[in-house]
C-alpha cells in the first residue's frame, strides 16, 4: 500500500526539485538592467522593421570603398530601408544600461542581452547599431570585431541620419565628418 503512494510522491518530488533548479539557474535572457520598465528591448532585435541588416552592411561597405562623403540616410535608402529613424547609437560589448540610456537619451527601457566581450579565440566580439526614432528604438544591425564594423563613431554618442560621413583611417568603414 505504501508503495502506491510512494511512487507519485517521489515523482512529484523529482519534478519539483527539477523545476526549482530551473528557477534558480541563471537566465541568459534576464534583464541586464533591473528597474521599472516602461518597455523592453533585447539585442538583437528580431524584427527588421526598417530594412535588412545584411543590405545595410553591404551598402555601407560599398560607400566606404567608394570613399566619397555620404550620409547614413543615403546608405539606408540604397539598402531599401524606410526613413522611420533619425539617429543610430553604437552598442559595444559591455556597455552598461546607464551608458546606453545616456547615449540614446531614453529612460525606462530595460535593455536585455547586452553584448559581452568574446569568450575565447573562436568567438568574435559582437556589437550592434541601434536605430532610433526620437526615444523609440526601431531596429538593430549587428557587427563583428571592431575592425570589421561598418561605422566608426570616432567618440560620438550617436550619428544623425543626415550627418556627413567620410572614410575612416582606422577601419574599412565610415565616420562622422
Amino acid at each position: 500500500m505504501w508503495r502506491r503512494s510512494f511512487i507519485p510522491i517521489a515523482a512529484f518530488s523529482v519534478i519539483f526539485f527539477i523545476c526549482s533548479g530551473c528557477a534558480l539557474s541563471s537566465d541568459r535572457h534576464a534583464t541586464d538592467s533591473p528597474r521599472n520598465c516602461v518597455s523592453e528591448l533585447s539585442f538583437p532585435t528580431r524584427n527588421e522593421t526598417l530594412g535588412s541588416g545584411m543590405m545595410f552592411r553591404k551598402e555601407n561597405n560599398a560607400a566606404a570603398d567608394r570613399g566619397e562623403p555620404t550620409t547614413l540616410r543615403t546608405i539606408t535608402r540604397a539598402a531599401q530601408w524606410s526613413d522611420n529613424w533619425d539617429r543610430v547609437v553604437e552598442v559595444r560589448p559591455n556597455i552598461t544600461p546607464e551608458q546606453l540610456d545616456q547615449a540614446t537619451g531614453t529612460s525606462g527601457i530595460c535593455w536585455k542581452d547586452i553584448p559581452k566581450d568574446s569568450i575565447g579565440d573562436d568567438v568574435l566580439p559582437e556589437g550592434y547599431y541601434l536605430f532610433l526614432d526620437g526615444p523609440t528604438p526601431k531596429q538593430t544591425a549587428s557587427w563583428w570585431e571592431l575592425s570589421n564594423r561598418p561605422l566608426d563613431f570616432a567618440g560620438a554618442a550617436s550619428i544623425l541620419a543626415d550627418a556627413p560621413l567620410v572614410k575612416s583611417d582606422r577601419c574599412r568603414c565610415l565616420r562622422p565628418q
